[in-house]
């Protein structure tokens, strides 16, 4: 329902009027015979259009006209009176009135076109506050939004508009970017990636996730990933570009790219040292088994022993001499095996060990 206030000093047209008006429908009437009146119904009740007459005591429908815009704004004002001089009409455009409508004629077709008049003033009303309210929601996410953000001119590659993020990381102020290019802020490291971008959005109206550098008011390089869409407003070709600093993201990643490039050198030296290791076993292994062979089928008898004349190892052709098996010698002194030797035993070793 659209609630309506009219104003007019005449009481039989404001009765006239509200029947009407109220026929309709969707339309309820709050009537007042003067603009003095009218204020303090404004004051105290939410309407949606004001219906006055011009020609009243004490404040005409201009002075309410005024009225209403100082304290009121925008709220749609329909001048509805009997006076159709020039004048009046065009100091009622000058001072905000949506709707000029002269009285006079058959009271259906006028208070029908009136109607009419009242639904279409609530229509652009009601559209410029979402427009003003949409417009409101994308200036807070524009301009708050943590991401870079700029609305650049297609056709001149100016800037129109940059968000708070910008200026943070670039370092400029607002003054000194918006109305110049970004070449003449040399703000691309590569002037081509600027190109290729501009290229793709011309063929398919969109860019995403190009990585690019740029260079920063202090001279600094940042790497951005960048996004950007191409639309059409008021006839011109506007670009609106969206980027996320990842210079630190990219450090990190040139980090860890050189410390595993570090872990597989190091894994490579160490497989390298490994192998050496295991061709040294390997030759090893095969130079202890050509000893065993050697020491093992030797005619000759041979015996390992420590310090204190305990054998480590001994030879089969040891054993025959002997009569003993290598389980009954091996970690025995030699006093333990032979006993009875005595001193023989000490003189026998001393000639081996001098």
């Amino acid at each position: 329902m659209l609630s309506v206030l009219y104003v007019d000093d005449e009481s039989t047209l404001l009765t006239v009027g509200k029947l009407y008006l109220e026929m309709q429908g969707e339309i309820t009437v709050t009537t007042a015979y003067s603009a003095k009146k009218g204020l303090e119904i404004l004051a105290s009740g939410a309407i949606d259009v004001v219906v006055s007459d011009y020609q009243m005591p004490s404040m005409d429908g201009i002075g309410f006209l005024k009225e209403v815009r100082t304290r009121y704004g925008d709220l749609p004002f329909i001048l509805f009176t009997g006076k159709g001089r020039e004048e009046v009409v065009i100091d009622a455009i000058n001072n905000g009135a949506d709707f000029y409508l002269q009285k006079g004629g058959e009271p259906k077709s006028q208070f029908a076109e009136l109607a009419q008049k009242v639904r279409q003033a609530a229509r652009r009303s009601k559209a410029e506050i979402d427009r003003n309210l949409s417009e409101e929601k994308f200036s807070k996410l524009f301009h708050f939004n943590p991401s870079l953000e700029a609305v650049t001119d297609l056709t001149t590659g100016t800037l129109i508009d940059v968000n708070e993020s910008f200026l943070r990381t670039t370092g400029y102020t607002r003054e000194e970017v918006i109305g110049k290019t970004t070449k003449e802020l040399e703000l691309f490291v590569d002037y081509q990636d600027r190109q290729k971008m501009a290229g793709v959005l011309e063929k398919g109206g969109m860019v995403q996730r190009f990585e690019t550098r740029i260079r920063i008011k202090s001279g600094e390089i940042r790497t951005l990933d960048f996004t950007g869409q191409r639309i059409t407003t008021g006839g011109k070709n506007i670009l609106f570009s969206q980027a996320i600093d990842i210079t630190e993201r990219k450090l990190a990643e040139d980090e860890l790219r050189l410390a595993y490039q570090h872990v597989a050198a190091q894994e490579e030296e160490l497989r390298a040292q490994y192998d050496i290791l295991a061709k040294n076993q390997r030759e090893m292994e095969e130079r202890e088994a050509a000893y065993r062979t050697i020491f093992e089928q030797s005619p000759a008898a041979i015996t390992l022993t420590t310090l204190e004349r305990r054998y480590v190892e001994v030879n089969n052709r040891f054993c025959e001499i002997i009569g003993l098996p290598r389980e009954a010698l091996v970690g025995k002194t030699l006093d333990e095996v032979f006993p009875e030797a005595g001193p023989a035993n000490e003189k026998t070793f001393q000639v081996f060990t001098d």
